[in-house]
């Protein structure tokens, strides 16, 4: 999980893929407060850098962005990072608040991921987003 507004905030991994790890991330993404301003482009690049991190031949990685805000920043910055790693790792974003698609249909373009509409129904659009993966 990476947290963001206009910079990063944090970044938590469950310890393991036990349903006590994961109940523990949840609890802190739950607990988690986020202050305002959005930089979708910086959190992008630093999933990428992370995912990056790891030997992917035997996943099937993808980053899955929720935002509820308009990014103020430049998309080049992240275009930039995903140039220099050339991974093959789709960006599906969840909209939800005041979220441009516009922005994020520019990373789904680029990383052949999807945009979702959660701004009705979140949890629909996060299953949407599984099926995909």
């Amino acid at each position: 999980m990476v947290f963001f507004d206009d910079t990063i905030l944090d970044v938590q991994a469950a310890a393991d893929d036990s349903d006590e790890a994961l109940a523990e991330l949840n609890q802190k993404v739950a607990d988690f407060q986020i202050a305002g301003g959005t930089d979708i482009y910086r959190a992008a690049a630093e999933a990428l850098e992370i995912a990056s991190g790891y030997d992917l031949k035997n996943y099937t990685p993808a980053i899955i962005l929720m935002t509820d805000g308009r990014s103020n920043y430049n998309y080049s910055n992240f275009e930039e990072v995903w140039n220099r790693y050339e991974e093959d790792i789709p960006i599906f974003s969840i909209t939800f608040g005041d979220a441009d698609p516009g922005q994020l249909e520019e990373l789904a373009k680029i990383s052949g991921g999807r945009v979702f509409d959660g701004t009705k129904d979140l949890t629909a659009a996060f299953r949407s987003v599984k099926g995909y993966n």
